[in-house]
């Protein structure tokens, strides 16, 4: 069996599954800066019980366009945020959210 080195696996010593970028030195663009900023206050949100409401709010960004020109670190800041945003839509009011 063939083993390869961290890096093919997307690991490495230092950081281990961690992104090998710091995702807060890279910016998104424009089109993002809601998505950012909901992001970065995403614990309050969470304490108003009403994180749903806010984040049906958030607009959504041309994903294709961003993609098709996105570096790969772009697109490692952009699945965090949305990862997490995701996360809290589902999980954080009182019952699961079944939206699909």
């Amino acid at each position: 069996m063939l083993l390869h080195d961290l890096a093919h696996y997307g690991l490495s010593a230092d950081r281990g599954f961690l992104s090998q970028h710091e995702i807060d030195e890279i910016a998104l663009p424009p089109a993002f800066a809601e998505i950012e900023a909901a992001a970065a206050i995403l614990p309050d949100l969470l304490t108003t019980g009403r994180v749903r409401h806010w984040l049906d709010k958030l607009p959504i960004p041309d994903i294709h366009g961003f993609i098709a020109g996105a570096s790969h670190a772009e697109c490692v800041v952009a699945l965090v945020r949305y990862s997490f945003l995701t996360q809290a839509y589902v999980w954080g009011e009182g019952a699961p959210s079944h939206r699909t």
